[in-house]
């Protein structure tokens, strides 16, 4: 997750899209591994043991981009550095999700959640402001719970600092 001035502008967009979308509101965040297996307590442990394997790297924005997925509805792009491909991979190690049919790692920067026409999403891209170039220090790694897909009840439970 993106802290100070950088967090306040990204938050500051995503809710003025929220709002003027009628799309839930999230914090930012770049999502390192989804869907973890396990109990609270296991996933908690795991991830206290992969923050340790990681020392802190930057996160790197890059071009605005949308899908026709509701998760990936607009979103910014994050360069595919090493270090950042590398804590995926030490992820996907740590938490036995390598599987050989996995898609590659997308790292990316939602910023509106929802199904709407390409046309409003190549408008809203046009509108941004500028994000290429910013980027922001990846210094720990958050648990989010999910108790639903609805972004209201997503709650930060855990956070490991890397590196310790």
């Amino acid at each position: 997750m993106p802290v100070g001035e950088i967090y306040a502008l990204l938050a500051a967009t995503m809710a003025e899209l929220s709002r003027k979308h009628a799309a839930p509101l999230f914090e930012p965040h770049v999502t390192l591994l989804g869907d973890l297996p396990g109990s609270e307590q296991e996933i908690a442990v795991q991830t206290s043991h992969l923050a340790r394997q990681l020392k802190p790297y930057d996160i790197l924005l890059t071009t605005p981009a949308y899908e026709d997925q509701y998760f990936r509805c607009l979103f910014l792009n994050v360069q595919k550095t090493p270090v950042v491909m590398e804590a995926n991979a030490r992820g996907k190690t740590t938490f036995n999700f390598n599987q050989p049919d996995d898609p590659p790692h997308r790292p990316h920067l939602s910023l509106l959640y929802g199904n709407y026409p390409i046309s409003l999403k190549t408008q809203i891209i046009a509108t941004l402001p500028s994000f290429q170039g910013i980027h922001f220090p990846v210094t720990t790694l958050h648990i989010i719970r999910a108790e639903s897909t609805d972004p209201k009840d997503w709650h930060k439970i855990r956070a490991f600092p890397l590196g310790e």
